[in-house]
């Protein structure tokens, strides 16, 4: 199992790029941390977007995604660059597009990982921040207890993913692996 900080932007595709090149992971799980465009997705919601509005504004069914049963699968996410764009110009059109969910590096992950590097590929977003709407919120807004919260949702999550109890395992080594052999 390898955990991986978080790599913004464009760094992340070069990352999924090198290691699926590299190592061939028969498993791929992303959780990540999303805004949500729409008050039904609210801020602590685990979603896997059903379909990807891609950068030319094409859309992709994300059917090759392994869902499990309890899996939340609904929803149009669509990549940008950066959370600087979210203006509310920006958040007017994109609501119109039907996207409900954004973030910057998930559409690098799917560009790697859609089914052909890989047998299992799960992704799954949190929403941080609800953009719009009387129940607006932002993550800058929560408290520990908030994020902690978030522990056994995630657990279960990778837990449903991995087919293993977490309580089980047992760290005997942490090692640095490079992409490059």
């Amino acid at each position: 199992i390898w955990l991986v900080p978080n790599m913004y932007g464009k760094m992340a595709g070069d990352w999924f790029g090198s290691l699926a090149e590299t190592h061939h992971p028969p498993q791929m799980i992303y959780l990540g941390t999303a805004g949500s465009l729409t008050a039904e997705f609210k801020v602590g919601s685990l979603i896997t977007p059903k379909e990807w509005r891609k950068e030319d504004g094409s859309l992709q069914r994300l059917n090759w995604l392994t869902v499990k049963a309890n899996d939340r699968y609904q929803g149009r996410y669509q990549s940008v660059p950066s959370f600087l764009v979210e203006t509310s110009k920006w958040l007017k059109d994109q609501k119109e597009k039907g996207v409900q969910l954004t973030e910057v590096e998930l559409s690098h992950f799917f560009s790697v990982f859609s089914g052909e590097h890989s047998t299992s590929t799960s992704a799954a977003l949190v929403v941080s921040d609800v953009l719009d709407g009387h129940s607006a919120s932002d993550i800058t807004n929560w408290t520990y207890q908030d994020g902690k919260r978030l522990v056994p949702v995630f657990r279960e999550y990778l837990e449903r993913h991995l087919k293993v109890d977490l309580s089980t395992l047992q760290i005997k080594s942490v090692v640095s692996t490079p992409l490059v052999p």
